[in-house]
């Protein structure tokens, strides 16, 4: 099920891509986990999808 968080927006500023100059890397996305209690346990992924509509 997916749920809406808000209005689309628009990330080109934060490409590597804006400018005058051409450059390699894009915009990027990832998720990250912490273990705020006693830094003790570790979180791994093995996918991840970013669909963009």
């Amino acid at each position: 099920m997916r749920t809406p968080v808000g209005p689309p927006l628009d990330f080109t500023r934060l490409s590597d891509d804006y400018g005058s100059k051409l450059r390699f890397t894009g915009a990027m996305a990832g998720i990250h986990a912490v273990d705020l209690v006693d830094a003790a346990f570790t979180a791994d992924f093995t996918g991840f999808r970013l669909t963009c509509w």
